[in-house]
């Protein structure tokens, strides 16, 4: 073989070898970090589970954490193993228990992941389906100066839009609120305190029914096989294993659930109204828009202009015509202003 093709292949065989064996950037390096990250965000995805566990007074098992985690049953007990060398659980008849400082990690990540449900739902129009999976992604990078930040700006928030309480910076933390659903009786007036977000073709089904935190509602009937209950905005029907994902709290007897008002999107043209609250499934940039764009509660507006498709409508705001689809007008509570005769 020709001497200058030997240098060249000694040249491109030492080329592949810097490849591969160069530190830090070299491959087998770039795949020990991102196997050190991925084994990270396995052990703070199962801290969060014993965590959330723990709290709800339920015992996790290595069989909760396979379900959990994208991970088998044996490599699940292997992570286990390992967390308890470095000091974060101990192993009590198999079954794992946050230690101190494992419960203090564990804190931090619930943190982070709740105060970025609550970000996504106040300061941004991103769907209630993907706020779940974003903050999952986003409480394994964000920095212990970047979660204060975050909860600063957000006026430090005790809840999620879940209705989760978010542990504080010291890693207190509210107690659980309310009892499923499916433990009150037909003809019990409730509150929805926490709706669970898990598994996630459940919790879309609550989405798509848009019930939220603070709904109040009366339960008409409950069987085996559905529950019926109407709310201000409208009667739903769920199956039981949708249902379960709702906590509620009975409301005092002297309180009854809301009464039903008027949305603005039933305004016709020349009449006037009063605002009287925005929906709480109004968040993020549209609340805002709303919201300064005098839209609050106690503003007057008259509906004036009609689209010839029918919509947007225009509205007269403080001297200001403002247009707005049915959708958002249907989430603003009104009072109609009667003529006097």
């Amino acid at each position: 073989m020709h001497p200058g093709a030997l240098l060249l292949i000694g040249i491109g065989f030492l080329a592949v070898l810097a490849w591969i064996l160069w530190p830090k950037s070299g491959l087998l390096s770039r795949l020990s970090r991102l196997q050190k990250e991925s084994e990270r965000i396995h052990i703070e995805d199962a801290l969060k589970h014993l965590y959330n566990k723990e709290y709800v007074s339920q015992t996790a098992t290595i069989d909760s954490l396979t379900e959990d985690l994208p991970l088998s049953r044996n490599a699940v007990a292997d992570l286990l193993k390992r967390m308890e060398s470095r000091g974060l659980l101990t192993l009590d008849m198999g079954f794992p228990r946050l230690t101190g400082e494992g419960n203090a990690y564990a804190s931090r990540i619930v943190r982070a992941h709740r105060l970025w449900e609550r970000y996504l739902a106040d300061q941004t129009s991103y769907p209630d389906s993907e706020w779940h999976t974003m903050a999952h992604d986003r409480e394994h990078t964000v920095t212990l100066e970047e979660i204060a930040d975050l909860a600063h700006r957000l006026g430090n928030p005790l809840y999620d839009p879940h209705g989760d309480p978010i542990p504080t910076e010291s890693g207190e933390i509210s107690p659980p609120l309310g009892s499923p659903i499916a433990t009150f009786a037909v003809g019990d007036a409730v509150a929805v305190t926490h709706l669970e977000d898990e598994p996630p073709e459940l919790y879309s089904q609550l989405v798509a029914e848009e019930i939220y935190p603070g709904m109040q509602m009366r339960i008409l009937e409950k069987t085996d096989k559905r529950l019926r209950f109407v709310s201000q905005e409208d009667e739903h029907v769920l199956s039981p294993e949708v249902a379960a994902l709702i906590t509620v709290r009975e409301l005092p007897k002297e309180d009854k659930p809301e009464v039903p008002h008027d949305a603005l999107s039933s305004l016709r043209i020349g009449e006037a109204a009063r605002v009287l609250s925005l929906s709480p499934k109004c968040r993020g940039l549209e609340r805002r828009r709303l919201m300064d764009l005098g839209i609050v509660p106690g503003t007057v507006l008259q509906a004036e202009l009609e689209n010839p498709l029918g919509t947007p409508i225009a509205y007269r705001v403080r001297g200001t015509l403002i247009a707005l689809r049915e959708e958002l007008a249907h989430q603003i509570a009104i009072e109609r202003i009667r003529e006097e005769a």
